[in-house]
């Protein structure tokens, strides 16, 4: 009697055939190819959406911030960018970053005033782009928040 193979088995086969066709590509990749590779399935990294909610703001701003070069990123398949995590480092630490906005309500003020101590060099703050809004991360927040005691 033949054995028959179920449909559960012939995907199975079809996937480790493909699975290992991917690897002899790989393998046949030239040097500097492979190693990029390498250093990118490596890295911890974020995509637009996930840096954006990191940061508490939109992706688009991200993305802006990411076509004017501000920040370092790279591309998957031709159309998918990551961010690398070294580049969310630079600004918050891992930590989450605050709008005017946010930091202004949580001290009772207008958000007016929480520019204008940024504009004096009182409050640290960064922008993602060059002309887009100001954040304030954790840290900072929480330096703040002593110097109010």
């Amino acid at each position: 009697m033949e054995s028959r193979l179920t449909p559960q088995d012939n995907t199975k086969g079809r996937i480790a055939k493909k699975l290992d066709k991917l690897a002899e590509d790989i393998k046949k990749l030239p040097k500097h190819r492979l190693k990029s590779l390498k250093e990118h399935m490596e890295k911890d990294s974020y995509s637009l959406t996930e840096f954006a909610k990191k940061l508490g703001v939109h992706y688009q701003t991200i993305q802006r911030a990411v076509l004017s070069g501000k920040l370092k990123s790279f591309k998957i398949g031709g159309k998918t960018i990551r961010i690398p995590r070294k580049e969310l480092d630079k600004y918050v630490d891992g930590k989450r970053a605050y709008s005017v906005a946010e930091v202004a309500k949580k001290f009772g003020v207008i958000p007016v005033t929480i520019r204008r101590h940024i504009a004096k060099g009182q409050i640290k703050a960064f922008r993602l782009t060059d002309e887009g809004q100001w954040f304030i991360d954790e840290a900072e927040l929480q330096r703040i928040m002593n110097v109010e005691d």
